[in-house]
C-alpha cells in the first residue's frame, strides 16, 4: 500500500528514516546512479561512493564519489561489486528503456542492501503533460511560469524526457517481487515545488492548478490521483535464511 505526502520533502524524511536507521552505526557502499555534481543521500554520515553517469561531463564535476564509472545504465554489466544501497533518482524518466536499466541494478544489490528509485510519475497531470508536449514546452514553462530564466541551457533541467509507463509503481514492484526483492516503501507525493513556484508567480495560477487537480479526480470517481506527481520507492534485497 503506497503512503501519500504533501510534499516530496515530506516523503524523503521518510525514506531517511528507514535508511538511517538501517545503516546507524555502519560504513554504507553506495551506487549513485546518475551521478551529477550533489548526492540524494548525504544524510547517512560514513559512505564510500561510487558514481555512474553516460555522460563523461557529468563524472568529472563529480566531488563526493572515489570512484566514477562512464557507461549507459541500460546495457552495462561491468560492475566489480555489490552495493548497500543503490540510488536511482530522477534518473529513469529520461531512459528509452529503463526497464533493463532497474533489472541490472537489481542483481547489483547486496544480501540486506536497498534499491531508492525516485522520480516523476508517469501517469499523473504533470507526468503525462511532459510526455505527450515537446521539449520546447517544457522549457516555455520552466522560465514563464516558475521564474528559471536558465532553463534548457547545457547543464540545467529540463532534460529531454520519454517517461514510459514501466516506471510506475505497479511495474516496479512487480519487477521487483520477481528479482527477490520486497517492497519496503512507496511513497507518492505533490509536487510542491511547482506549486510554490506557481503561487510566487501567480496566486491565480496556484488557484487553478489545485482546482484542475480536484476536478480532475472528482471526474475519475476518485480513482486517478493526478495531482500526486513525484514517487519514492524503496526495495531490500532480504539476508539469506
Amino acid at each position: 500500500m503506497d503512503q501519500r505526502y504533501e510534499s516530496l520533502e515530506a516523503n524523503w524524511a521518510a525514506v531517511e528514516g528507514i535508511l538511517g536507521g538501517a545503516f546507524r552505526g555502519r560504513r554504507v557502499e553506495v551506487l549513485e546512479a546518475g551521478g551529477g555534481s550533489s548526492t540524494n543521500v548525504g544524510f547517512l554520515p560514513d559512505v564510500e561512493f561510487t558514481a555512474i553517469d553516460i555522460s563523461p561531463e557529468q563524472i568529472a564535476r563529480n566531488t563526493y564519489a572515489r570512484h566514477g564509472i562512464v557507461a549507459d545504465l541500460e546495457s552495462f554489466d561491468g560492475y566489480r561489486q555489490r552495493y548497500d544501497l543503490i540510488v536511482l533518482n530522477d534518473v529513469l524518466e529520461h531512459m528509452n528503456a529503463p526497464e533493463k536499466a532497474i533489472e541490472r541494478l537489481m542483481k547489483q544489490v547486496s544480501p540486506g542492501g536497498y534499491l531508492l528509485i525516485g522520480g516523476p510519475v508517469p501517469t499523473s497531470f504533470k507526468g503525462l503533460l511532459t510526455k505527450l508536449t515537446p521539449h520546447g514546452f517544457h522549457v516555455w514553462v520552466y522560465r514563464a511560469l516558475l521564474d528559471q530564466p536558465t532553463a534548457g541551457l547545457p547543464g540545467h533541467a529540463p532534460f529531454k524526457t520519454f517517461l514510459r509507463f514501466s516506471v510506475t509503481p505497479g511495474p516496479i514492484a512487480r519487477e521487483a517481487r520477481a528479482a527477490g526483492l520486497e517492497i519496503v516503501h512507496v511513497g507518492l507525493s505533490k509536487a510542491s515545488w511547482v506549486i510554490e513556484g506557481l503561487r510566487n508567480k501567480s496566486p491565480v495560477l496556484s488557484g487553478a492548478y489545485s482546482l484542475l487537480m480536484q476536478i480532475l479526480r472528482v471526474l475519475s470517481l476518485g480513482l486517478w490521483h493526478p495531482e500526486l506527481t513525484d514517487m519514492l520507492i524503496l526495495l531490500k534485497r532480504p539476508e539469506p535464511a
